[in-house]
């Protein structure tokens, strides 16, 4: 833990040497009567309302109603969703690709050896390379690539909840909900 210096509402020291306000206080006299807070935040950041901004985020409510600041973040946060979907999955150590031209191609792949069109072993092509599989290895990447994509969704709608209930309000707010949701 760490505790910041606030002065004008913006972080202009951090201290990481100590775990709380009060020590803070004893450790650093000089600090007596600074507006100190518990966080690890950059100088700069903007603090307002209990809440940390970091340096440079754009204020998305300058200017705009509550129903466009929510439309962006929800665009935003579509966009996080995407980017999240098509990462890829590792399955046996290998990565696959997640997109949905992919899951198309395996989905159909995995068909085509269960109907007896293909036989395997078939190449399916991986991030580094093509991969010899057979329909139940085949299977369990496109079961891997179809989690995958339904838990981004899952998260997509979990942090779209907090945007529309208003406790998601800034683009570092989004991303913080939306890192600690798929760390």
């Amino acid at each position: 833990m760490a505790v910041v210096k606030i002065e004008g509402g913006e972080v202009v020291a951090v201290f990481r040497d100590v775990a709380n306000v009060g020590a803070a206080r004893k450790k650093y006299p000089t600090l007596a009567g600074a507006h100190l807070v518990a966080g690890d935040h950059p100088p700069g950041t903007r603090f307002k309302a209990g809440k940390f901004t970091p340096p440079g985020e754009p204020e998305l409510k300058r200017g705009l109603t509550a129903e466009q600041i929510r439309d962006a973040l929800l665009a935003a946060l579509a966009a996080l969703r995407w980017r999240f979907e098509v990462a890829g999955v590792v399955v046996d150590g290998r990565a696959f690709r997640s997109d949905p031209e992919s899951q198309a191609k395996m989905k159909n792949a995995r068909d085509f050896l269960r109907e007896g069109v293909l036989t395997a072993p078939i190449k399916i092509k991986g991030v580094a390379g093509f991969v010899d599989v057979d329909e139940p290895a085949l299977a369990a990447i496109v079961a891997a690539v179809a989690v995958h994509v339904q838990r981004g969704y899952t998260l997509e709608a979990e942090v779209a909840a907090l945007v529309e209930s208003a406790e998601v309000e800034t683009l570092s707010d989004l991303h913080y909900r939306w890192e600690f949701r798929t760390a």
